[in-house]
C-alpha cells in the first residue's frame, strides 16, 4: 500500500453515510456525507411509509429506494476515487445481522422494520470490492 492509496470506512445511517478515507499511516485523504437516496424517496421506507401501503406497493417503494441507494454510493465512491491521489484498495462496511430473505417478510417483521438502513448497506455491499486502477 503506497502512501496515496487508501481505505473507505462506511459509517451508514438512514439514507445517509459518512464516507472517511484512510491511507495505510492513518492519515485522512478524504472525509464526506453522501446522500443516498432521492429527496422525493422516504430514507426508512419498511418502517413508516410502507407500513402504510398495501404490501405490493410497499415492496415496489423499498425496492426503488433500493435502486436510489445502489446508484448514490455508486456516485458518492466515484467522487472518492476521483478525489484519493491513489487507489482505493477496499471499502469496510458494518455487519448486518441476519434479517428474513424477502422485502415483504421484512415489511411484516417489527425487527426488520426497526433497522433502517439495512437495505442501504446491503445495497453497498457490491461496492465493497470497488477500487480504482
Amino acid at each position: 500500500m503506497s502512501r496515496d492509496d487508501g481505505i473507505i470506512g462506511v459509517s451508514d445511517h438512514g439514507g445517509w453515510a459518512v464516507l472517511v478515507t484512510v491511507a495505510g499511516d492513518g492519515t485522512l485523504l478524504d472525509r464526506r456525507r453522501v446522500e443516498l437516496v432521492d429527496e422525493d424517496l422516504p430514507k426508512i421506507p419498511h418502517h413508516s411509509e410502507g407500513q402504510a401501503l398495501p404490501l405490493h406497493e410497499a415492496v415496489a417503494l423499498v425496492e426503488r429506494v433500493r435502486v436510489s441507494a445502489e446508484r448514490h454510493a455508486k456516485l458518492g465512491l466515484d467522487a472518492v476515487a476521483m478525489t484519493v491521489p491513489g487507489r482505493i484498495l477496499g471499502v469496510a462496511l458494518r455487519q448486518y445481522p441476519g434479517l428474513p430473505p424477502t422485502i415483504a417478510e421484512r415489511i411484516k417483521d417489527y425487527r426488520a422494520q426497526n433497522v433502517s438502513d439495512i437495505f442501504l448497506r446491503k445495497a453497498r455491499g457490491p461496492l465493497a470490492m470497488f477500487h480504482r486502477t
